[in-house]
């Protein structure tokens, strides 16, 4: 891993990351046997409903557990 240094060394690799971001919406549902004991897969198909017809601007991925149990079910969006 390269050394950033400057300023200008960060904004660099910053427009780097930008411009190889998916154009999609992500959505991650968690969906791990600690979710679905709390409704997760009723959440997925809630979203997957909500989503319909949105197909090429946002994406649903179920995911396994993220790590917060206690939380769940547990629901992710990157722009």
């Amino acid at each position: 891993m390269v050394k950033l240094l400057m300023a200008e060394q960060l904004e660099k690799f910053r427009q780097k990351i930008l411009a190889n971001r998916p154009k999609k919406t992500l959505i991650s549902i968690s969906c791990g046997t600690c979710g679905q004991a709390r409704g997760a897969l009723k959440v997925a198909e809630a979203f997957k409903k909500a989503v319909k017809g949105l197909e090429k601007k946002i994406s649903i991925k179920v995911t396994g557990c993220h790590g917060f149990c206690e939380a769940e079910p547990n629901v992710i969006i990157f722009p």
